[in-house]
């Protein structure tokens, strides 16, 4: 397999920060833009050979790809942060995200030496367009030897993926609430415990959802599942910390559960020795 690859990344930002009457209170802007290519072109040579490592009288076998992607994202972030006497703090704020890919993926194969056909099933064009929009707020305090942060997000997520060549447009959306909670109790001598529960999710990667992404050789290819759902994860944590002039040492025990759990899946398919890796 040789492989020539050509990327470029290209990022814009601009912050704005305005500050009110008192330490900490503030509210930022931030826009960034980013632009990113990649163009990547490969050409497979497969030489048969008998089990005694003998080359056999079979004809080298010939295949090319070329993969050429684009991806744009617009990422807009508002945090307000508003401190209340020594402890408390109130923090708030929305994050939007717009992002566009299109994949162009193109296999090969040489039937003789001046003429290529395509390889069937393993060639087109994905889009992939990304819209989210999330909205949170944390609020702090610390009530002698014992202090808290109660958090929440609430997150909309629309996704479109869309196979150019089939017309085969698959649109998902949902709509989730994430709770988060850190509680931390002052012991003598320095020491602390804490406790902690969250909730996140993991979106399947843009290559976890292509239904064509990449070639290995005749035998092995890696395709994704466009229909593939977000993971959930609740996560439980206690821990203890110790702390000194010049550091600290914690420990912790933790507790996750995660549904939806995005995993691969390798089966056989179509011609014996084909093996093609799934999400």
């Amino acid at each position: 397999d040789k492989e020539v690859e050509d990327e470029s990344k290209l990022e814009y930002a601009l912050t704005y920060t305005k500050k009110f009457e008192g330490k900490g209170h503030e509210l930022v802007v931030d826009v960034r833009f980013q632009d990113n290519t990649e163009k990547e072109s490969s050409d497979f040579k497969e030489i048969y050979y008998l089990s005694d490592n003998v080359p056999s009288s079979a004809s080298d076998y010939f295949q090319r790809s070329n993969n050429e992607e684009g991806e744009r994202r617009l990422i807009t972030r508002l945090d307000y942060v508003k401190p209340f006497g020594e402890n408390k703090k109130l923090e708030a704020g929305y994050q939007g995200s717009y992002r566009n890919i299109k994949n162009d993926y193109l296999v090969e194969e040489q039937i003789t030496n001046n003429e290529w056909v395509v390889f069937d099933g393993l060639s087109n064009d994905f889009k992939y367009d990304e819209e989210i929009h999330a909205f949170y707020s944390s609020f702090g305090n610390k009530i002698n030897k014992f202090s808290f942060q109660f958090g929440a997000r609430v997150e909309y997520s629309d996704v479109v993926t869309e196979l150019i060549q089939t017309n085969d447009v698959n649109p998902r959306d949902y709509l989730n609430f994430f709770p988060s909670a850190f509680l931390t109790y002052d012991l003598p001598q320095n020491n602390a415990i804490q406790a902690s529960y969250s909730r996140r999710l993991r979106r399947p990667r843009f290559w976890s959802l292509n239904p064509f992404f990449t070639l290995s050789d005749a035998r092995n290819r890696f395709t994704g599942n466009p229909n593939l759902d977000p993971e959930f994860t609740d996560s439980y944590e206690i821990g203890h910390i110790k702390y000194w002039d010049k550091g600290s040492l914690g420990s912790s025990i933790y507790y996750r559960h995660t549904t939806g759990v995005i995993q691969r899946v390798i089966s056989d398919v179509q011609v014996v020795d084909s093996l093609v890796i799934t999400l």
